[in-house]
């Protein structure tokens, strides 16, 4: 996205915004969620975290969830995580979970950082960014977090989320994946070709195994199936953002559907988000770093008053 193209968004997305409730808080916390086959690293390689820290979002380090228990690795240097209570100060997080696990796992261990960070620093709205499968994941415990609250229109610290290139309608390449291990073609049939496999397949044969079960919740949605029942359940009323790759003139990317990236496609949030192209492949990259400030930005300005 050039410059001139994102002044406009800016300033679309200003007026929109203003049909949401924002938090009245000391502070605000960036929460950024890797994807699949990945680690809290993929921020750090891609530049995301060192240009969102020059921009002002202190980073603080990688948060691992093991059950209940919620671990901090801060980083190398004095910085915000010395003073927790300090105002006004914007922080940045990246979660670190287990990317081969089912969603639910996954949802799991990040609601357990979510509900650390509301403990250590109470009443601060939490952004959550998530790339790739990391944005479902994200939704999902956001969705589940809102569920269990027993009154719904009680303040919810999860105030936005930004999803870049994720599966919200699942993804052919998963059915590719789990057929490239289980399918046995007619000239190879019986145990024949599961030893081929183990003797060809390598690396990438032992992930699609590892990761089975992920990858049968990211096939196309379809009833029955745990996204149909995602996108049909209610979702918090907050801003969202579906960053979309767009290359060779078509949304998407080799991996997901442009159309499975956008969140207006899920029937719960359907016209309730802002669509955002980025002409690049799936991975992150530096120019993510620039989006997902620009974002922050509007968020974090939007005046606390305006409702919908």
């Amino acid at each position: 996205m050039n410059g001139s193209k994102f002044l406009r968004f800016i300033m679309t997305t200003a007026a929109i915004l203003s049909c949401f409730i924002t938090h009245s808080v000391l502070a605000d916390i960036a929460l950024l969620v890797h994807g699949f086959d990945s680690n809290a690293m993929t921020w750090q390689n891609s530049g995301v975290n060192q240009y969102l820290d020059q921009q002002g979002w202190h980073y603080n380090g990688v948060l691992t969830a093991a059950g209940p228990s919620v671990n901090l690795l801060p980083v190398a240097r004095a910085m915000a995580q010395q003073n927790p209570s300090s105002n006004g100060q914007q922080k940045l997080f990246n979660a670190n979970l287990a990317s081969t696990a089912p969603l639910e796992i996954q949802a799991q261990q990040l609601m357990a950082i979510i509900q650390w960070l509301n403990h250590r620093y109470p009443g601060e709205a939490i952004y959550l960014v998530g790339h790739s499968a990391g944005g479902l994941v994200a939704r999902y415990a956001a969705v589940i977090l809102f569920l269990q609250q027993p009154n719904r229109a009680a303040p919810n610290h999860i105030a936005g989320l930004i999803t870049i290139a994720s599966p919200h309608l699942g993804t052919g390449r998963a059915v590719q994946a789990i057929d490239s291990v289980e399918s046995e073609p007619f000239f190879c049939p019986g145990p024949g070709w599961r030893i081929m496999r183990s003797l060809f397949g390598g690396d990438d044969y032992d992930l699609v195994k590892h990761s089975e079960t992920l990858l049968y919740e990211l096939y196309p949605s379809r009833p029955g199936s745990l996204l149909f029942w995602l996108n049909q359940q209610p979702h918090p009323v907050m801003p969202y953002f579906s960053v979309v790759r767009s290359s060779g003139g078509s949304a998407g990317d080799a991996l997901v559907p442009g159309y499975s990236q956008n969140m207006n496609n899920i029937p719960a949030l359907q016209g309730q988000t802002i669509t955002l192209f980025s002409y690049s492949n799936h991975f992150l990259n530096p120019s993510d770093a620039v989006t997902i400030h620009g974002i922050l930005t509007i968020l974090t300005a939007a005046p606390a008053e305006q409702i919908m």
